[in-house]
């Protein structure tokens, strides 16, 4: 709304450029005469005296010879053009008038055309930059993450598009939010901290929003549950009791620190909210859950159970591609529509490459997120030269695409390229 009023007053004001100028024109020609149209005027009257006194037997014919060319000699002096013929003057200087006429109207056009001109430019530049042009990047990033498979580069293309949005309209609440889930996906969890902490403040009694903030604020620490994290946990439960993200955290916290009793009933309120696969990875948490029992006693590795889903992957460098022996590679499985958490890694170094790596339900990073609990996962092969688990600036990067189980084993080559 408020560029619809700059853009009326704005027109406004062009239009009082353009047409004002033209009605005092108008009206300047109507009631002014210029200097050389009153010296005709004059000269025409001095005239009509002479004809009438030389008429009326006034003065005699030498005397008005005499008159007439002192008249003449005045209107040519005053003129400044020698040989000036009286008798043409008036056609001349309607010549000269309708020149300025025509001269007037070439302007005005040529005005208001280049008005129109630095419009439109200012508006390309300065007005589109100001919103529109990022906004409309964002719609066609959105259309193109819809059409395409879910590709970290594309991610990182629409977070930078949702980012553009926000830079120009920070008033744009939805696209942070959306853009905060994004950074989570990305792994940019300072990022997404910084987000949910400004919409949370904004909105300090909307418990989703501050559970979204204690799990951003969980993540960047390192999935460890320091400093002032238990008080915004139990303040973001207070509010929002039915989260199944918040359960599931303070569950697997629980779990850690070898309170089963804890961690069962978390988990339990967690499946009374969740659905589909969450739902079902909920309940294979609590099957292996039994009061009592101390944490160790839960295998943290498991044999493969006969007929387990196996995937076997070949990583392979692309002859371009550059990377020092000692950096880390990662090959691990994720779920489509799950946690972020791993389901399977395999971790070796960049010396191994070619590598021939199988992932299968005995990699799971916890016994209850494993390949067996997902229906759909994608594999990745990254390369650290940080030796970081998280996607940083520098790592070379494979996916594969979306697996569905529709068989027990799976076969897939990777190749990383520069």
């Amino acid at each position: 709304m408020q560029f619809w009023i700059y853009a009326a007053v704005l027109l406004a004001i062009s239009v009082t450029f353009v047409f004002l100028p033209m009605f005092r024109g108008r009206s300047q020609a109507r009631n002014e005469l210029t200097q050389e149209e009153m010296n005709l005027r004059l000269h025409g009257e001095r005239l009509e005296d002479l004809r009438a006194a030389f008429a009326a037997g006034e003065m005699t014919k030498t005397a008005y010879e005499v008159q007439l060319a002192e008249s003449h000699r005045l209107l040519l002096s005053e003129s400044g053009a020698e040989g000036f013929d009286s008798s043409t003057a008036p056609e001349r200087d309607h010549s000269r008038s309708a020149l300025d006429q025509r001269f007037a109207r070439a302007t005005v056009v040529a005005s208001s055309g280049l008005l129109l001109a630095l419009c439109v430019v200012w508006y390309a530049d300065f007005g589109a930059s100001q919103g529109a042009l990022a906004e409309w990047n964002l719609t066609q990033e959105i259309a193109d993450f819809d059409q395409r498979p879910r590709t970290e580069a594309g991610m990182k293309a629409l977070a930078t598009a949702m980012a553009e949005v926000l830079e120009i309209s920070p008033e744009h609440e939805q696209v942070a939010y959306y853009l905060a889930q994004l950074r989570l996906q990305l792994g940019e969890f300072e990022a997404a901290v910084l987000l949910l902490r400004s919409l949370s403040q904004r909105y300090p009694e909307d418990g989703d929003l501050l559970a979204s903030l204690a799990e951003a604020r969980y993540l960047a620490a390192g999935r460890v549950m320091a400093g002032d994290l238990n008080t915004l946990f139990d303040q973001a439960l207070a509010r929002a009791p039915a989260n199944v993200t918040l359960l599931e955290i303070l569950g697997m916290e629980a779990f850690k620190a070898g309170n089963l009793d804890e961690a069962k009933r978390k988990f339990s309120t967690a499946l009374a909210h969740a659905n589909g696969d969450r739902a079902a990875v909920i309940a294979n948490v609590l099957a292996n859950i039994a009061p009592g029992e101390p944490a160790s006693s839960v295998p943290a590795t498991p044999q493969e159970p006969s007929g387990s889903r196996r995937i076997k992957v070949r990583v392979e460098a692309d002859p371009g591609l550059r990377v020092p022996p000692q950096a880390v590679l990662f090959v691990f499985a994720r779920a489509v529509n799950g946690p972020p958490m791993p389901l399977a890694v395999s971790r070796t170094t960049a010396a191994a490459l070619p590598l021939d790596v199988v992932l299968d339900s005995t990699m799971a990073m916890m016994p209850e997120l494993s390949l067996a609990d997902f229906d759909e996962v994608e594999v990745v092969a990254r390369v650290s030269a940080s030796g970081s688990a998280t996607a940083t600036d520098g790592d070379y990067e494979a996916r594969s695409q979306v697996i569905s189980f529709s068989k027990p084993e799976v076969q897939l080559t990777l190749v990383l390229k520069p």
